[in-house]
């Protein structure tokens, strides 16, 4: 429900943000034929924020009310200025640049029920246990979230949103031998379940490529430890991309960081003409969310900034600044990610390689800032130019700059992916890539 929030605008004492928030989520799971989790969950309240001599200050309510909207702006700036006492930091002017926007993503008619969720997962679960009778385990998920933002702030920005995504997930395990071995899928993004899947054929494909890619899996060779020539398909490169713009977005150094193919954009809510997996129109900070060139033929050329940022160098915010949760203040975070795709065509790339690797899925692992750690769940070894055997799973490492830096080709075409930072949504996009990668193996 979209809230009138200009009548509490009085009560603003300085600099304030307002924000009104509904969040729903369904999510439904089935573990071979058998529903393993049905719940619902709706989270919501009022959040303010405030600043005041160099400190900020926050307060947030579960519920909606008068009362509450008018507490939270009180406490907020009483926080703020004990804060800006207490501490000895910088008043800064913060910088204006307020959005006024209002987009409604949602369509009611295309909302299903948990009931509705779970007969899709049955079907399909049914389709596997059929087509694939030696399938161990079957694990698939259903998750959809509708989330709904009303925003004010002293500055003059009125923004009101309304965003709903979906994600489908479908996990299966074979045996091999002594041992079980596993691939997983997601699909999804922006919208609902019916934008990506009007009849079940499509997604029964996805289920077949999943299972052929699992047998080629569970057949697979060991790598060969060290550096090799790889060919990352767009998944990897996207999740490097969005590495590489948490790396490099903080300063805009003008220096040369990476390869000269390598051009990076940190997208705000359309590429190309269409809409990016996760739009930000205005952030949480009231800003008018705008796209920004990270990375322009291998130099480093802008910076991702909140209005505090932006007021340190004298700059214009880039509505970066959102917030995962009502407790929580905006933090600065890309929104979506894109590796602007080169000239090659992916059987080119593979040919160029005599022996290396077909990277194709993975899984981020926790690591330093800087350096990435992947573990690989899906790939083909190269020999001769040509796709050989399936590999077994195993580690990529390695800096991030090193990775950019070597980066050789790049494909023509991208394919964009939904994801989650820190509770945030994220969209990342990427071409395939040829590089050289650390790899673990024998």
């Amino acid at each position: 429900m979209k809230h009138d929030l200009q009548p509490y605008t009085h009560l603003f004492q300085g600099y304030t943000e307002l924000r009104v928030q509904e969040r729903h989520e369904q999510r439904v799971a089935v573990f071979n034929g058998e529903v393993m989790e049905n719940r619902r969950i709706t989270t919501g309240g009022v959040a303010a924020r405030a600043y005041s001599n160099g400190g900020w200050g926050m307060a947030s309510f579960s519920n909606i009310e008068d009362a509450t909207i008018t507490q939270a702006i009180r406490d907020a700036a009483d926080h703020a200025r004990w804060l800006g006492e207490q501490e000895s930091r910088q008043a800064l002017t913060l910088p204006a640049y307020p959005g006024v926007d209002e987009h409604d993503l949602s369509a009611p008619q295309n909302e299903l029920s948990r009931k509705d969720l779970i007969d899709v997962l049955r079907v399909v679960d049914g389709y596997l246990t059929a087509r694939y009778p030696k399938l161990v385990s079957r694990v698939l998920t259903l998750y959809t979230d509708d989330a709904e933002k009303t925003l004010i702030t002293s500055d003059g920005a009125a923004a009101y949103s309304r965003i709903p995504r979906m994600r489908i997930s479908i996990h299966l395990t074979v045996e091999h031998g002594a041992e079980r071995v596993s691939l997983a899928e997601y699909y999804g993004g922006l919208g609902y379940l019916q934008d990506y899947y009007v009849r079940f054929e499509p997604l029964y494909e996805q289920c077949d490529a999943l299972y052929t890619h699992l047998q080629r899996k569970a057949e697979g060779i060991a790598c060969s430890a060290g550096n090799a020539e790889c060919v990352l398909e767009g998944d990897v490169a996207a999740l490097l991309a969005y590495e590489a713009a948490c790396e490099f977005s903080k300063i805009a150094s003008g220096e040369d960081i990476a390869s000269p193919l390598v051009s990076l954009v940190d997208a705000a809510h359309t590429f190309s003409g269409k809409p990016c997996p996760s739009p930000v129109f205005v952030d949480d900070e009231g800003t008018l969310a705008q796209d920004v060139s990270i990375i322009e033929q291998g130099i480093s050329k802008a910076a991702l900034l909140d209005k505090e940022d932006a007021a340190r160098v004298q700059a214009q915010p880039t509505g970066n600044a959102r917030a995962a949760h009502l407790h929580e203040s905006p933090q600065l975070a890309p929104r979506n990610t894109a590796l602007l795709a080169g000239s090659h065509r992916l059987p080119d790339m593979i040919a160029s390689i005599e022996n290396g690797y077909y990277l194709m899925k993975v899984e981020r692992i926790q690591s330093p800032a800087g350096h990435s750690l992947f573990a690989l769940t899906l790939g083909y070894e190269i020999t001769h130019g040509r796709l050989g055997k399936g590999v077994r799973e195993t580690v990529i490492s390695g800096e991030i700059a090193d990775m950019l830096r070597n980066v050789s080709m790049m494909s023509t075409d991208i394919r964009w992916l939904s994801g989650e930072w820190r509770g945030l949504p994220v969209g990342m996009a990427a071409p395939a890539v040829k590089c050289r990668i650390l790899l673990g193996g024998k």
